[in-house]
């Protein structure tokens, strides 16, 4: 290959690259304010049950026929989220939450946060970090105290790893 090709192509792929990383700091920072956008819709809803409690879908068809029931219940939960952590973290469970992936996306990559493939070690590696997490997860955070939201995201989202899990001949 020719010099003048080489730096060429190698121009392209650095750009690209930047280009890449420039739209994923976009996108993370878009899935934040979604998020926090969601967070405070919910604060709002909270106020209205508040005052019109036993009335709350009822008041909402009315005033605001825009949103589904369901979706204030979701933008509800995601403002306890907030409400009980310091920060909201754009896990699968908040973007299934808010829309931005839905159910085929978790199950085609098993809930994973990218759709990369993990070798053996790799593998080993994260589901020990999985465990660490949930082990600090409930021992500050009992999972008998979460809403039951929570609870079944939290099951919807490690239901393949149960699935590989059984398997691999492990049993539940």
């Amino acid at each position: 290959m020719d010099q003048e090709l080489t730096e060429t192509l190698a121009s392209e792929i650095a750009a690209k690259h930047a280009d890449a990383l420039a739209i994923a700091e976009s996108a993370r920072e878009n899935i934040d304010k979604a998020l926090h956008a969601a967070a405070d819709v919910g604060t709002l809803i909270d106020k209205a049950k508040d005052q019109y409690h036993g009335r709350l879908h009822e008041w909402l068809r009315q005033y605001v026929p825009t949103l589904p029931v369901d979706q204030a219940d979701i933008y509800l939960g995601i403002h306890k989220v907030r409400q009980r952590r310091e920060c909201l973290e754009a896990d699968s469970r908040q973007l299934k939450l808010i829309g931005i992936i839905g159910d085929d996306d978790l199950s085609s990559n098993g809930g994973a946060s990218t759709g990369q493939r993990a070798g053996g070690d790799r593998w080993i590696k994260w589901t020990g970090h999985i465990v660490q997490h949930f082990r600090e997860v409930d021992s500050s955070r009992p999972i008998e105290t979460w809403e039951s939201f929570e609870r079944k995201a939290l099951a919807d989202t490690l239901e393949p790893m149960v699935a590989l899990y059984k398997r691999a001949g492990g049993s539940v």
